[in-house]
């Protein structure tokens, strides 16, 4: 959020001045996410596109929908592909879906999104 303030002078010295907050809020939508610290040899990702999350949980695809209202955001249930894994990597595959699933709010701040849920938050860097 932004204060902008513009003041206008004559040629007779006469000014007058007017302010307005300007908030600019980065959309969700179009930009791929990696979640750093995944188990070797899988990655975490998430994508957001007209109502629809969709991405990588290790070694499953996965997809739902969502919808925002200002910087808070309900995620629907999430599918996904159901390919069995090694037990480490469908244990990482249930935490980080259960957690995408939580997520209450969200900022984006350059080249960071920040998902936050009950217990912290995920904080993932633009593929």
């Amino acid at each position: 959020t932004y204060q902008v303030s513009v003041t206008v002078t004559d040629e007779n010295g006469l000014s007058s001045s007017a302010s307005q907050s300007i908030s600019i809020r980065a959309s969700l939508d179009g930009t791929s996410w990696v979640l750093p610290g995944s188990l070797p040899d899988t990655r975490l990702t998430v994508e957001f596109g007209n109502g629809t999350i969709s991405g990588l949980s290790g070694c499953n695809t996965f997809n739902g929908s969502y919808s925002t209202s200002g910087n808070s955001i309900s995620v629907g249930q999430l599918i996904t592909t159901q390919m069995a894994c090694e037990e480490d990597v469908m244990q990482q595959e249930q935490d980080y879906l259960a957690t995408l699933s939580s997520a209450q709010s969200y900022t984006i701040s350059g080249s960071t999104l920040t998902l936050n849920h009950p217990g912290g938050a995920l904080t993932f860097q633009q593929q």
